[in-house]
């Protein structure tokens, strides 16, 4: 897996966002089967998911010293903050007595799971391929900005637009802060 991943580093990111997405989608699936908020399950899943690959994919995280790159999970926590505040903010709090932890994984899933795949083993296979910094911003981002399309599914085509302009933007900067 991690030699393919480090021939064929565009491929193998587009294999791991479909695998992690279908993975999240069952989570959701056993969530409404258990009757769970759908935005939770979700999360969980998410979360369990990038946990998941950074035990699998560990190199691209720790270079040989844990914690290095400790400063480049930053912006994921400042996104995790907003998701946090927009949670709260928007009404999409759970409600009963475990309202805190449950905005917290759903505030904490996109940036954990996201970092993971498209700043974490996404940027170090095209690194590891010889791809220039450069290039590593652009397909990064892209691949982050592409993969927010699956919001066409329950967003109008503008709003999904300047998401993924957004994405793009986003997905350049902390793709910056990685490198």
């Amino acid at each position: 897996m991690f030699q393919f991943g480090e021939r064929h580093p565009v491929l193998f990111e587009i294999v791991l966002v479909i695998v992690a997405f279908l993975a999240a989608g069952v989570f959701s699936l056993v969530g409404a089967i258990l009757n769970v908020h759908p935005a939770l399950s979700s999360s969980v899943g998410r979360v369990l998911i990038g946990a998941a690959l950074i035990v699998i994919y560990n190199r691209a995280f720790t270079r040989g010293r844990p914690f290095k790159n400790l400063p480049a999970v930053i912006p994921a926590l400042l996104f995790a903050a907003w998701n946090l505040f927009y949670n709260f903010s928007s009404g999409m709090v759970f409600g009963g007595r475990n309202f805190v932890i449950e905005a917290l994984i759903t505030a904490s899933a996109p940036a954990i799971f996201e970092e993971v795949l498209f700043r974490g083993i996404l940027i170090y296979n095209l690194k590891k391929k010889g791809t220039g910094a450069l290039p590593c911003l652009f397909i990064s981002a892209a691949l982050f900005a592409a993969a927010h399309l699956t919001n066409l599914v329950g967003l109008d085509v503008v709003s999904v637009s300047v998401q993924v302009a957004y994405s793009f933007v986003v997905g350049m900067v902390f793709a910056a802060v990685y490198l």
